[in-house]
């Protein structure tokens, strides 16, 4: 009666553990027996809460409710651990509910690298100590403190759990902060960091296309959002749109480009306000651009993920809202200076 029993090797990939498990005991409960701390509720496949990515291998699931997991989710690559028997060996990786946000924590590190990565942006990266864990969701943004300074808003450009925090920090000339105290900061110095903040965070239970676009340093939330979409095995459409005002604003090109060598699902666009005459790339403003490509497009079921200054933000919601994305789709929080709120808070 019944098949052989196998044992199959099972990788959490977000969690960074690995554990032997049967083919008779669900991923789930072979994760408890190990001491694995996943996240789950009924265990009988109804409330959905150990919704999780399969990124690679096979699983069996046994019965459970269609509310919990739809045909559409589980085509997209989505299993419950809590009814899945695994066929072979799996790479899994639990799901970010949008109600599981991480708690604000203030954290104490130091500045490890500091590289230039165009003529006014930085990129800051920040060591926390061995003990520390910082839990934030890609997309989010922390408050940032250098010693005798105001504190200010950055998105993390890293994506969770790796050891490094990075930033990208546009400094505005005269800038109190990302200026003149930037301008002095000094590999080893302390630097505090509270967080995370922010709702503009990746979706991952969302198996439709993705926009996400970008304006100057707002390109540091946007490439949280993509690199942890692709390392969570997401497989849908992906664009993603850089608008700056001229080549030399141009940053981590090759990063994207190669992204797109790796994971065909994934495109990406320069679009430039002021180019030189001879320029090769799209020209523009970036939401013009993306008005061209997508028009006549279904967007019914897209997402939107948009990072930069106000107005940038405001032209991209709105272009992509008419073209059908819903606006409860349409995530974005716009890179404030002090000089935007002095005339936002008017």
């Amino acid at each position: 009666m019944g098949g052989r029993i196998s044992t199959h090797r099972i990788k959490i990939q977000s969690l960074a553990q690995t554990l032997d498990a049967p083919s008779d005991s669900t991923l789930l409960e072979s994760m408890l027996d190990a001491g694995i701390d996943y996240p789950h509720g009924c265990v009988s496949g109804l409330c959905s809460l150990c919704k999780s990515r399969l990124i690679s291998g096979a699983v069996t699931h046994l019965d459970y409710f269609a509310s919990a997991l739809s045909d559409e989710e589980k085509d997209a690559g989505l299993v419950l651990p809590c009814r899945a028997l695994p066929s072979s060996d799996c790479v899994i990786t639990p799901v970010q509910h949008d109600a599981n946000l991480p708690p604000v924590t203030t954290h104490a590190g130091r500045v490890v690298g500091l590289t230039k990565l165009t003529h006014d942006i930085v990129r800051l990266t920040v060591a926390l100590p061995a003990n520390a864990r910082y839990e934030f969701l890609p997309g989010q943004y922390s408050q940032v403190t250098f010693p005798g300074a105001a504190s200010r808003d950055f998105s993390m450009a890293s994506t969770p759990g790796e050891g490094l925090i990075e930033f990208f920090v546009r400094r505005l000339p005269g800038g109190e902060v990302t200026d003149k105290r930037l301008g002095t900061l000094a590999i080893g110095e302390a630097v505090s960091i509270k967080g995370p903040f922010g709702v503009a965070y990746l979706r991952e239970l969302h198996i439709g296309p993705m926009i996400a676009v970008a304006g100057g340093s707002g390109l540091a939330p946007i490439r949280s959002i993509v690199r942890t979409a692709l390392e969570r095995g997401m497989k849908q459409p992906i664009r993603i749109y850089l608008g700056v005002r001229s080549e030399r604003d141009i940053y981590l090109d090759a990063e994207f480009e190669q992204l797109c060598v790796d994971h065909p699902n994934i495109s990406f666009t320069i679009v430039l306000s002021d180019p030189q005459p001879s320029s090769a790339y799209a020209r523009g403003n970036v939401h013009e651009k993306v008005l061209r490509d997508l028009t006549g497009m279904d967007l019914g079921d897209w997402i939107a993920y948009v990072a930069g200054p106000p107005a940038m933000v405001s032209a991209v919601s709105g272009v992509v809202q008419g073209l059908g994305v819903q606006t409860s789709r349409c995530h974005a929080d716009p890179f404030l200076t002090k000089a935007d709120l002095a005339v936002t808070l008017r």
